[in-house]
């Protein structure tokens, strides 16, 4: 049979952690981003690990509170 390449991975397996990082840090190709993207629609998993690693990458600040008169 043939190898697997990166894109058939992709679809039948859940993306490891490295991965998405590199969806998360902008470091991937656009055409790796979108099988990330692809894979999350399908994936609770993969989905849930994304955000995880999207609210960890997010600087925390505190809220601006409005003037108060």
């Amino acid at each position: 049979g043939r190898s697997a390449t990166r894109s058939d991975v992709m679809t039948t397996a859940c993306l490891d952690e490295t991965l998405v990082q590199a969806f998360v840090s902008a470091t991937l190709a656009p055409a790796a981003r979108r099988e990330v993207e692809d894979h999350c629609d399908d994936c609770d998993d993969c989905r849930r690990l994304v955000v995880a690693l999207v609210r960890r990458a997010a600087p925390v600040t505190p809220p601006t509170m409005p003037p108060t008169k």
